[in-house]
C-alpha cells in the first residue's frame, strides 16, 4: 500500500494485509430486513416520525406578518 505525503509525493510501498469482507452482495429478503430492524438499537429513534417547522416555513410566516403591517 502507498499513500501520499504532504507535498503529493507518492510514499514508499508497505507490506498490508487485506481480509475480504464479512458480508454479502446481495439483497435482502424482508424477513433479513425485519430481523436487522428488530436488533437494531438505533430503529426505535429513527423511526419516529417528526414533522417540525421548516425554514421556509418560518420564513413565509415572517414575510406574512410583515406584509400584514403594510
Amino acid at each position: 500500500m502507498t499513500g501520499l505525503n504532504e507535498k503529493g509525493i507518492p510514499t514508499p510501498l508497505a507490506h498490508t494485509y487485506l481480509r475480504a469482507p464479512m458480508s454479502r452482495m446481495d439483497v435482502l429478503i424482508k424477513q433479513e430486513i425485519d430481523v436487522i430492524i428488530d436488533n437494531s438499537k438505533l430503529a426505535a429513534k429513527y423511526s419516529e416520525v417528526i414533522d417540525r417547522e421548516s425554514a421556509y416555513e418560518i420564513l413565509s410566516a415572517k414575510m406574512d406578518a410583515i406584509q400584514a403591517v403594510k
